[in-house]
């Protein structure tokens, strides 16, 4: 049995003997298919290969970013907010190794994850068994979870909050459960929003 991962979305699936199908998160208008056709791999390919690294950049105080090298899936960014008392994994990347969890260790370890939306949902089950925390999603997206675990939380409502710092918001948009991260005391206590892609800038035409 493999948990079989989308090498188009990076999200991996619950443990079968076979690849699925499809990919049901690709197969959903706000993603899409790779026009070469569905292909899958695991974690421990990836690993396997020695092809990828993650690059972890601290950011502003107490945020670091972590992005896989060269780009797997659709180049997601998750975030590490290392507050007081406090450490939160912010979204989800599908690649990591035993360097990756080395550095996590080094900066306090994990207290929690928590997801904006499942486009980032990727191998978070593996994150979470490896510093055995739970992982928070809006119950609003429960059907997009590929890879049930009893370390997830469904959360409901319309804020959730994790610690004195940290609180989690729905806003709903680009999914019905869709997320953003509020930060209180980020960037010298004025405050940080990390909003996966929930909340996007674009230029206007002037």
């Amino acid at each position: 049995m493999k948990n079989f991962v989308c090498t188009t979305c990076g999200v991996q699936y619950a443990a079968s003997t076979e690849e699925p199908v499809n990919c049901m998160i690709c197969n959903e208008e706000r993603q899409y298919v790779n026009p070469q056709g569905q292909s899958w791999t695991t974690l421990d390919d990836l690993q396997a290969s020695h092809t990828y690294q993650n690059e972890i950049i601290e950011e502003e105080t107490g945020l670091y970013s972590m992005t896989t090298k060269p780009e797997f899936a659709i180049g997601q960014t998750t975030y590490l907010v290392k507050t007081e008392s406090y450490n939160l994994l912010w979204d989800c990347i599908t690649y990591f190794d035993e360097t990756t969890i080395e550095k996590v260790k080094e900066l306090g370890g994990l207290d929690a994850i928590a997801l904006s939306h499942p486009h980032y949902y990727s191998t978070q089950v593996e994150w979470a068994e490896r510093f055995d925390v739970p992982i928070y999603i809006h119950e609003d997206d429960k059907q997009w979870v590929m890879r049930p675990s009893k370390h997830i939380v469904f959360w409901s409502g319309e804020s959730l909050q994790l610690s004195d710092e940290l609180t989690v918001h729905r806003l709903g948009g680009h999914f019905k459960g869709g997320s953003v991260l509020h930060w209180s005391q980020g960037n010298e206590g004025k405050g940080i929003l990390l909003t996966g892609d929930i909340i996007q800038v674009v230029a206007d035409q002037e």
